[in-house]
């Protein structure tokens, strides 16, 4: 439940009456001599926002006035009201609240809820103390059809200005979470409509600077009682003379509930018609689109493979012999979409490589391609992004270069363009500090979550630099991540969070024959195409079940991985699969190319080694009844608990990368008594 701790002054507008005794909690007069001046006790009759519902609730929707508030009159000295006695001021107050109702904003001060702004209106012949209302926003317009198009769009209210007549409109009545059901919008005399329902009010940068989000659905019917805005209450005087800062209407339940009924009813009948020409539109085209994306996956297949021929030539080109088997491995985990991290002994061309790709894929002479190297004395993430400069009111992007390249890629021009960071000897400095904030969005779904924060939003409108760096940054779908790292005593080993989000893959040494050889043979120099890929082609063969969250992993593989992780679990509990890698897993499965020089039955070996195996640390007595005992004469691994299992799962993968790395892991347990 929330509760107001802060003074404040509320935007919303409310309607109210003097309250009755039994609806005082305290017991007390609703109208009471308090030691500043009477004390005059309002029901509210209107909506109150969901925010401070519960918490109005508790007070029975009464809250306080003093009585100097409530009337110019009353508060100066030498009026007549100030000099009269407690009686007659008494009695004025009832007179007053016999004939009118209150129409005021709510302040909240030093634990109470005060009226403030109030405006006393003649209440209607037919009022009853019972009556609630509804609190609707109203627009006076000279087109309606006109105004719903932009209502539709997302316009803004400073851009709904310039088509009303109520330019004064006050926006604030939509703080704290209030949405009313509809809207009113009135082009004549004679044409008063509504347009609903109203799903929700978009306001994240400014309680001033809103927006509509309106049902799919949203219909608009025209309100026939020609004395419909006459017999109702507005937040003004008089409608006529205060057009302008004419913004909303209470309207009696008896009156709004039908409406709220008839617009739901249509959106429902709407919504079904739209169903019924969707299920026929679909069942027309169906036929179509399977011939075409037939067609299409097989263009995709086509680039694919033409990405991948361009990457081993440019590789060789620069005297980089890697197996096909790692190329592909390499290719697959980008495609995926998670951050891929290159591991191996230093001087294997691990950040040539990623050069190698990024040329691959035409994004070098774009500017698309951002190599950062890793500084030692990176601390937490303003190293990389930059820091807030309090004293001279700007932010000061990094060094690295990164914010910027992320902004370009943001834009609406490059969203289509595909682009790659590198961070060069990326354990130099610990990763989950300098780089936090990406681990925690990048396995974000929806772009909107992808942000990373650079400065207290509090800020935003302090700054001389703010249109250029906003408070925070979009990560776009089109940026991949990948990092190069060396293990040896200079650089910091990856704690599971790192690990759980990345795929690590250690580059293989060809034997320096074979190497030779291939030198020789090589021949690439009018080989390699020039074009650009963009992020649909690069992405054009990722299945669309992941993006819908299907799993695809078989009954039989599943079963392993569960076997593995209660193998895990059983030496020690932090140990084991959670589900964003299993999640992962399958997504690299479903993105392997399409000619079979990466098999699955290879893939999931790779998968093993990549994402569970470097999680395997710990101490002899801990890890020796799954790792194994290493038998020096034979070179092999005596009562391996994972071997047994991928013995077992045979039928899946052969596991022979698993399989080394299990016997480098018992060999590590033998010599140190700890894996390294």
């Amino acid at each position: 439940m929330y509760i107001q701790t802060e003074n404040k002054i509320f935007g919303n507008y409310y309607l109210g009456r003097l309250a009755s005794p039994g609806e005082m909690k305290s017991g007390q007069d609703p109208l009471y001599d308090g030691a500043s001046g009477f004390k005059v006790n309002i029901k509210i009759l209107s909506k109150v926002p969901d925010r401070i519902e519960t918490e109005l609730n508790r007070l029975g929707n009464v809250v306080k006035a003093l009585d100097t508030r409530l009337r110019s009159g009353y508060k100066y000295a030498h009026s007549e009201y100030r000099n009269s006695s407690k009686q007659e001021k008494r009695k004025q107050l009832y007179q007053d609240f016999s004939k009118s109702i209150v129409i005021f904003k709510l302040e909240y001060n030093d634990g109470y809820y005060n009226v403030i702004n109030p405006v006393f209106t003649t209440k209607d012949k037919d009022f009853s103390p019972e009556q609630e209302f509804d609190t609707i926003p109203y627009f006076k317009v000279s087109d309606v059809n006109q105004f719903i198009d932009l209502l539709k769009s997302g316009a803004k209210i400073t851009e709904l200005r310039e088509y009303i007549d109520n330019t004064r409109f006050d926006a604030l009545m939509f703080e704290d979470s209030f949405i009313p059901p509809y809207v009113i919008l009135q082009e004549s005399e004679e044409k008063v409509f509504a347009y609903g329902p109203l799903n929700d009010i978009n306001n994240d940068d400014s309680p001033v600077s809103f927006s509509f989000s309106f049902s799919d659905e949203a219909n608009k019917i025209i309100i026939e009682d020609d004395d419909f805005l006459y017999s109702n209450y507005s937040n003004v005087e008089s409608n006529e003379e205060n057009l302008e800062k004419l913004t909303c209407f209470f309207i009696e339940k008896h009156a709004s509930n039908p409406i709220r009924e008839t617009l739901r009813k249509n959106e429902k009948k709407l919504s079904d018609e739209k169903k019924k020409d969707e299920i026929l539109l679909n069942n027309n085209i169906q036929e179509k689109t399977n011939n075409h994306l037939e067609k299409v996956q097989g263009e995709a297949e086509q680039v694919e493979q033409k990405i991948l021929f361009n990457f081993k030539m440019i590789a060789e080109s620069h005297g980089l012999f890697y197996t096909d088997e790692d190329l592909y491995n390499f290719h697959t985990s980008m495609k995926t979409g998670n951050l891929v991290i290159l591991a191996g002994m230093s001087g294997t061309g691990k950040s040539k490589i990623v050069n190698c790709y990024a040329e691959a894929l035409g994004l070098a002479d774009r500017g698309n391609y951002k190599k950062i190297p890793v500084r030692p004395f990176w601390q937490d993430d303003s190293d990389l992004l930059g820091y807030l400069d309090v004293l001279n009111n700007i932010y000061r992007p990094g060094d690295s270069g990164l914010i910027d390249f992320l902004i370009k890629a943001n834009k609406d021009e490059n969203k289509d363009q595909l682009h790659i960071v590198c961070f060069d000897e990326m354990n130099l400095a610990r990763v989950e500090h300098y780089f936090s904030q990406f681990l925690s969005v990048l396995e974000e779904v929806s772009e909107d979550q992808r942000r990373i924060t650079l400065y207290n939003k509090d800020y935003q409108n302090r700054l001389y630099n703010s249109r250029e760096y906003s408070d925070t940054v979009k990560i776009a779908d089109n940026v991949l991540f990948v990092g190069t790292v060396n293990l040896d005593e200079s650089t910091y080993h990856f704690s599971d969070k790192v690990l759980d989000r990345a795929n690590v893959i250690h580059l293989k040494l060809r034997k320096f024959k074979e190497v030779a050889q291939s030198a020789e043979k090589s021949n690439v120099a009018d080989s390699i195409g020039s074009a650009a890929f963009t992020k649909t082609q690069f992405f054009g063969t990722r299945p669309s079940s992941i993006e819908e969250n299907k799993f695809l992993l078989q009954d039989s593989e599943l079963d392993f991985l569960w076997d593995v992780h209660e193998l895990l679990q059983s030496a020690n509990n932090q140990l084991g699969i959670g589900f964003r890698i299993v999640r992962q897993i399958d997504h690299y499965l479903q993105c392997l190319p399409s000619n079979n020089e990466l098999t699955r039955e290879k893939a999931i070996d790779l998968q093993i080694l990549q994402r569970i195996l470097t999680k395997i640390r710990g101490g002899e007595d801990q890890l020796s009844f799954i790792v194994g005992v290493y038998d020096g004469s034979s070179n092999q691994v005596i009562d391996s608990s994972l071997i047994r299992l991928f013995d077992q799962y045979s039928e899946i993968s052969n596991f022979d990368d698993s399989r080394l790395r299990i016997l480098n892991l018992a060999k590590e347990l033998q010599v140190y008594g700890h894996t390294i």
